[in-house]
This record gives structure tokens, sequence and C-alpha cells, in this order.
């Protein structure tokens, strides 16, 4: 003991332990400093990690100083050893010298490897981010600045620049920056050769519209981005009645000054006007500068504009397409059923395709309608067809991806994305698909850098914060999901989107009552989201509480076929297989089959099933199986086996597939391939225990010593993560209501 004592006053006497402290809360401050000051900087966030790395690697170095150095006003002397307790410091000699320039060499290569990767990261960034190729022939075009007198002519001017915009992309041979990106400018005063580069375009317009009663002015300007000279400018000083010729004159002469050849079947379209009436044309601006505000009372209003504008022109095909796509942004802004929007919008797409079959915008709108829905083929085949008519419609490919990426077929979809967003570099809803892709194909970090691409793109964007706790909860990376957690809570502690977020890790982590409460929160502000439903049923079912989760199965099933017109409807079918569940536990295999099947969809959607549908046919083959089909069963298991290879195949790579796939194996009886697959999916951050616990799919494992082991280690792991997570956890805590 007294020589344990005398290494413990040799430590306090050095100030060993003050250095530590010091050190330990200095790299904690450079840690928060670098949280905040990266993202302002343009610093991708997963950059962190290399300064967390620094400052661990440093430690060592700097606990060997505090040892054998003391550091004063005059200067750096040697600490007396226990001794020379009776002298204060010794002088330096020719070891001290040698160790201090290793000391010294040691933290300058340290401090230098973080600092060049930290600006690597931020030149990667730059590199993918905010600078393109210059293409030859292309262009951006700015919205025109509103000189009326009324600050609420804004919308015009918009409108004006979109329409040439879309004249000009009509033009195969002419690259156009997409809207969403052009019109990421505005109001930033940013010098056009910035915007050149950051677009990818070698020409920029730009103009102003000045509206007073019928009478317009129109200047336009078109600019070379390499070196900010004018190639070609225009007054027009005309009537309302003129509009229509004036976005054409100016989409021809942008094609004569870039020499653009206009094929013959595009100058018919430029020479089109959309509408007969000026005041139709006026609300289909109106209304779609509404629309683009995208929150249910802006898309009520410009319901409301295009109808009034459909009211005047019943021919006006451009108007039906409008207010069929304010309809489907209902689905995704203003929590209307993807069924409904179907019923409401099919009408006005056939009308808008009847009036001119050659509109793509509105085959776009008809692919979007049935991706809701969940047919994903019939999703591409209309996105293929919008593109045939027109190559250049960036939104399209961005939509493309997204239905090839539901259908698993990766690495088409990055292609996919990749035309888009030469198009559409600032769009921040094509770089949270990016970051999704990449998190699918298992590359967490570039996935996370693409998220915080959207969070500086759209700081307000909804959504953003939740997928990357979603995503990092997937990947078992707890730490980053609760950093941003963090910044939910300092934007909007009380918000449905934080508390469903806070409940999907309160879900993993199995804090059930917490769970409870988080869920509960989001499902009174949304009582139709399939999610905030799913947590509660995670909560009755992962804790046995049977009483609990029939109740809730049965109140749920009481809607089917109330909220939608079909009974196969995607806000059906997750009813349904929760109505089986509660079968298959109650031992009622005939009624569990019956709902299994309408849970995918009924026989066409098992003979068309696509990867993210195997959660259904795991169950449907369980029940199968305790019904004494084992053939039948083992063919949906086979099945199983094929998406998930073919998913792999095409670069899915999360810890979900591999944990699909050794559920399959288990029903398979195959227990080696099981525990494989169930290993890799843990290793690579699969951590539920809830899940190995309770699951059905894994009745047949539990027995296996080898898998009882790994419960327990998916167990430690938790618990582990968990003490470090408590403090954070216990400030975000929500104090909503607590289960019955």
């Amino acid at each position: 003991m007294s020589k344990v004592g005398s290494v413990f006053r040799d430590l306090r006497r050095r100030g060993i332990f003050h250095t530590a402290a010091v050190y330990i809360v200095g790299a904690w401050v450079v840690l928060q400093a670098c949280d905040v000051l990266f993202p302002g900087a343009g610093i991708p966030d997963s950059a962190i990690r290399y300064v967390l790395v620094g400052t661990v690697l440093a430690f060592p170095l700097v606990m060997v100083f505090g040892w054998m150095y003391d550091f004063s006003s005059k200067g750096i002397s040697r600490t007396a050893s226990h001794g020379d307790a009776d002298q204060d410091s010794l002088p330096l000699g020719r070891f001290d010298f040698v160790l201090l320039s290793v000391l010294g060499l040691l933290t300058l290569s340290l401090f230098a490897g973080v600092f060049i990767k930290v600006i690597g990261a931020a030149g990667q960034a730059d590199s993918t981010d905010r600078s393109l190729p210059m293409a030859a022939n292309s262009i951006a075009v700015l919205p025109f600045v509103n000189l009326s007198d009324d600050p609420a002519n804004e919308y015009f001017g918009d409108g004006i620049a979109e329409e040439i915009l879309n004249q000009l992309a009509n033009l195969q041979s002419l690259q156009v920056a997409a809207r969403t990106s052009s019109f990421f400018f505005k109001g930033r005063n940013e010098p056009v050769q910035n915007i050149g580069r950051q677009l990818g375009v070698s020409t920029v317009l730009e103009g102003s519209v000045r509206k007073s009663g019928n009478r317009i002015r129109v200047t336009a300007q078109l600019i070379n981005a390499t070196d900010g000279y004018h190639l070609w400018s225009q007054n027009f000083d005309r009537t309302m009645s003129d509009v229509f010729a004036i976005q054409e004159e100016i989409a021809r002469a942008i094609a004569n000054a870039l020499e653009v050849e206009i094929q013959r079947n595009e100058s018919s379209r430029l020479a089109m006007p959309p509408t007969d009436s000026i005041d139709a044309y006026d609300y289909y601006l109106l209304g779609r500068h509404h629309r683009e505000r995208r929150n249910p009372e802006s898309l009520e209003k410009s319901i409301e504009l295009f109808r009034q504008a459909l009211d005047l022109d019943e021919r006006f095909a451009l108007g039906y397409s409008a207010l069929a796509l304010s309809y489907l942004y209902q689905v995704y802004h203003a929590d209307m059923s993807p069924e409904r929007a179907s019923e409401l919008a099919e009408p006005l797409i056939e009308r808008s395709l009847e009036l001119d079959p050659g509109l793509s915008n509105v085959h776009a709108t008809r692919a979007s309608i049935r991706l809701s829905l969940g047919d994903y083929k019939a999703a591409e085949a209309g996105y293929r067809e919008a593109l045939e008519l027109r190559p250049n419609h960036y939104g399209v490919w961005s939509s493309l991806g997204f239905a090839l990426v539901l259908q698993s077929r990766l690495e088409e979809a990055d292609d996919a994305y990749a035309k888009a967003r030469v198009m559409d570099p600032m769009n921040s809803n094509l770089y949270f698909n990016i970051g999704a892709l990449k998190m699918l194909t298992g590359h967490y970090d570039e996935g996370l850098d693409a998220f915080g691409r959207v969070a500086r793109l759209a700081p307000d964007r909804a959504g953003t914060d939740r997928a990357v706790v979603h995503w990092s909860i997937t990947y078992g990376r707890y730490d980053e999901a609760v950093r941003w957690l963090k910044r939910m809570h300092q934007r909007d502690p009380e918000s449905a989107a934080f508390s469903a977020a806070l409940s999907g890790v309160y879900d993993k982590l199995g804090y059930w009552s917490e769970l409870y409460r988080g869920a509960s929160h989001a499902y009174e502000a949304a009582p139709d989201n399939m999610l905030n439903l799913g947590r509660l049923a995670d909560f009755y079912y992962r804790t046995g509480d049977h009483v609990g989760f029939a109740r809730f199965v049965e109140s749920e099933y009481e809607k089917v076929d109330k909220l939608a017109p079909s009974a196969d409807s995607p806000t059906n079918q997750r009813r349904y297989f929760w109505h089986g569940l509660l079968a298959l536990k109650d031992g009622n295999t005939s009624q569990a089959i019956d709902d299994f099947i309408d849970a995918t969809g009924g026989d066409t959607g098992i003979e068309t099933a696509v990867y993210d549908d195997i959660w259904e046919l795991k169950h449907l083959a369980l029940a199968l199986k305790q019904n004494g089909q084992d053939e039948r069963a083992r063919t949906i298991l086979v099945k199983c086996l094929d998406l998930a290879n073919g998913a792999a195949e095409q670069g899915w790579a999360t810890p979900a597939i591999s944990y699909r796939t050794a559920q399959v194996y288990a029903l398979l009886g195959d227990s080696e391939n099981a525990l494989k697959y169930l290993r890799e999916a843990v290793d690579k951050g699969w951590l539920v225990a809830a899940d190995l616990e309770s699951d059905l799919l894994w009745s047949s494992m539990r027995g296996d010593s080898r898998f009882q082991a790994m419960v327990a280690e998916v167990n430690t792991e938790l618990e582990r993560i968990r003490k470090g997570l408590d403090p954070v956890l216990a400030e975000l805590t929500l104090s909503t209501g607590a289960p019955d």
C-alpha cells in the first residue's frame, strides 16, 4: 500500500491529475467548437472524427510532458524526481532537449496530420458539392428582380424566369440548370462567376420585370459566367397580352447567342402559348408561387388559384397538371393519403394529356403518384416516358433514381442521381436521396457528409435530422444520433418530429416507458403517420403486453378500407401485418396467412415483391410453416433469399440486409448461416437486443448457446452505450403521458 501511496503522491506532486483534467476539458471545448464551426465553413460533419482521433493520440504526449516538465513564466524546466523532492525544478540537460524536440515534432506532425485531413475533407466537399465542370452550351436562369411598385408582384418575375427556364430546357442541345439550383441564389448578390462555378454553367441569364396595370417591362441580359461580360441584352416594353411572345423571343435570342440549333418540334413548342387567357396564366403563376412554399396552407391556396385559372380556360393543359401536382404534394406536406391524392389527380392528368400529350412534367406527376402508391415499376416506366419527351428534365432523373432505389437497383440509381446532380447541384432533396443511397450501400461517412450538405443548403428542411438519427442507430452510431437529436431539440423540443426521432433511439436502446411517451406524443400530432403507429406497436409487442397489443391492433384494423379506396393500399397493408402478427401469437395461423398475404399486396404483390417486402414475406413463411404448409413456406423463403442476394449484388450493404438474411436462414433451419449473417449484422452495428429476444422469427434459434451468447454480447454493448448516453438523454426526455 505504501508503494501505491508513494506513486499517487508523486502523481499529485507532478500535477498529472490537474494536467489531465485541463487537457480533457480543453479537448471537449475544441470538439464543441468544431461541431459549431465546421458546418458554417463547409467542412463535412464526418471531419470531426479526425479532430477526435487527434485529441486522443495527443493525450499520452501531454501526459509525458506533464510528468517530466514544468511550464511557468520562466519557461520549461525538468520536474524534480522523488529523490530530488527538496528542489522545485531542475535545469534542462541534453536528454531533455532531445526529448522535448521529439515531443514537439510528434505534436506538430499530429497537428499537421489532423489539419491536412480536415482541409482535405473540406476540399473534397468543395469539389464534390460546390464546384462542377463548366459545360459548354449551358445556362442558369436566375429569378427576375421585381421592380414593380407592389412587392406582391414578385411572383410574376419568378414565374416569367421559370417559364423561360422551362422553354430552354426543352432544347436538347442546351444544358439548363434546374429551377431549384438557379433560384437558390435569389437575393444573395452572388457574383456571376461564382454562380457559374457552383452550377457548372457557362452562361447566366438575369433580368427584371416591372408590372404596372396592363403594361410590363422586361429586361434580360445573358452573361458569360467565365469573365462576367454581357453576351446579349434587350428590353421589352409590351402589354400583358404579349408576355408569351416576350418569353419566346428571349428563349430564341439565347439559343442564337449560344449557337444552339432549335429542332422543328422544339420550335413549335416555343411558339405555342400555354393558354389563351392572360388572367388564367396570372392565376397559374401565382398558384405555382404558393405551391413552392410546400406547407398545408400554401398548398390549399395553390389549389384554389389553379382552379380559378381552369375556370377561365378549361383547355389550359398546364393548369390541370399544376393542380394534380399540388394534390401530390399534399401527400408529403399535408398528410393526405396517396390513395386520395391519386383519386383527385388522375382525372386532371388524363385531361392534361388529352390536351397536350407532349408535356413531360405530366407524365412525371403521374409516375410520382404511382410511386407513392408503391407501384415502383409503373413509376419507373412513367419517368422514362417523361425523359423521352425531355431528356434534360432534372427533377425526373432524381425521381427515377428514387424509384430504382425502391427496387434495390442501387447502381442504376446512383447513375440517375449523378445525372440529376449535374443539372441541379444545389437541390437539398437530391442530396437527401444521395445521403440515403450512401447509407444503403454501407458508406456511412459519405452518407453523413451528404446529409450535412442538406443541412447547409436547407437548414430548416424537415426530416434531415430525423433521417440521420435513423441511419445512425441503424449502424449503431448512437453518439451521432444523439448529436443530431440535440440539434432537433434546440430547434423545437415540442415537435412531433423530435418526439418520433427520440422514440426511435429509445426503441433500440430498450427504454420502454420513454419510447411510449415519445411515440404517443408523435401519434397525437399525426395519428395517421405509419411510422408513429409502428413505434406504438413496437412498444406493446416488445414489452410482451399482449392485451395492449391486441387492443392497439384491433383499433387500427377497424380503420382498414376507411382511409383508402382500395383494400391493398399501402396505408392498409401495415394494419394487415399487425393483425396477422396478433393472429400468429394467438395460434390462429389461417387468419395470420390471410393477413400476411394482404400485407404483401395479395398474390400479385407476392409475385412482384421487392427487397423491402422481405419482412412481410418472412412472417408469411412462418405462418405457413406453423400451418403445416412447409413446401409453400420454403418457396417463399427461397424467394426472400433471392431478393436479398439480388439487393446485395446491387450494392445493398446495411446491417439490416445481413440481419434479414440471417432470419431467413433461421426459418429454413440453417443455423450455421443464420449465425454467420447475424454475426455480420452485429459487426456492422445492428444492436437491437429486443428483436433477438422477442421476435417470433428467432424462435428456432433461442435454444442455441451460440445465439444466446450473441444476445448477451449485444446486451452488454447496449448497456455500455446506455451508460454513456444517459446524461444527454436525460436532458432530452419528454414529459408526456405514460402507458395505461
